[in-house]
C-alpha cells in the first residue's frame, strides 16, 4: 500500500483538529448577541418566562429560577457566566434530566444547587421551552462553540443576575 493512502487520512484529521482550535474567543458581546437572536427568532415570545432570586447574590450564595410556560414542553437553561466569556447549559444536567414541563417550575431542585461561582459582573439566563426534545449531545457540541440552536418551535425568555464580591 502507498505512503499517500495513510497520508490523506491523517492530513485530513490534522486539519479537522486544527481548524476546531481556530475559533474566536468568546466575548460578552457575542453570546449577548447570540442569545439575542434567539430570543428574537422564538415563534411564540411569551410562551415562557423567568425570574432569578434573588437577583443580586454574592460569590457563594444560592439563587434559584422560576419559569413559567404557557403550555407543555421541552425546559433548557442556557447561562452566559459573569465572565461574559462563557456558556453553559445549566438544565437539563447529569443530575437532572427531567425538563418536560407544563406550567411552572422551581429550579433547582432538591437534588441539586445553583450557586454563584464569581467573578462580580452581570449574568443572564435564557430560557428555552420547544415543542420537541432537543438532542442533547448536539447542544454539548453548540455550547462548547458558544452557539445556542434550537430545532423546531420554541418560546424564549432571559433574565439577569447581578453578582457581588
Amino acid at each position: 500500500m502507498k505512503l499517500s493512502n495513510y497520508l490523506a487520512p491523517l492530513v485530513l484529521a490534522c486539519t479537522l483538529a486544527l481548524s476546531a482550535c481556530s475559533s474566536a474567543p468568546l466575548t460578552a458581546s457575542t453570546l449577548l448577541a447570540r442569545a439575542d437572536q434567539v430570543l428574537r427568532a422564538a415563534p411564540n415570545p411569551s410562551g415562557v418566562a423567568m425570574r432569578v432570586t434573588p437577583p443580586e447574590v454574592q460569590t457563594g450564595q444560592s439563587l434559584s429560577l422560576e419559569v413559567r410556560t404557557s403550555g407543555a414542553g421541552y425546559l433548557y437553561i442556557y447561562q452566559i457566566a459573569t465572565d461574559g466569556n462563557s456558556l453553559s447549559l445549566l438544565f437539563p444536567n447529569a443530575v437532572d434530566g427531567a425538563n418536560y414541563v407544563n406550567g411552572s417550575v422551581q429550579l433547582p431542585r432538591p437534588t441539586w444547587r445553583i450557586v454563584a461561582r464569581g467573578p462580580q459582573g452581570v449574568g443572564y439566563f435564557v430560557a428555552v421551552t420547544s415543542e420537541q426534545p432537543q438532542d442533547l449531545m448536539a447542544l454539548a457540541a453548540q455550547v462548547r462553540e458558544g452557539q445556542i440552536n434550537i430545532v423546531g418551535r420554541y418560546s424564549a425568555a432571559m433574565a439577569q443576575l447581578r453578582e457581588l464580591p
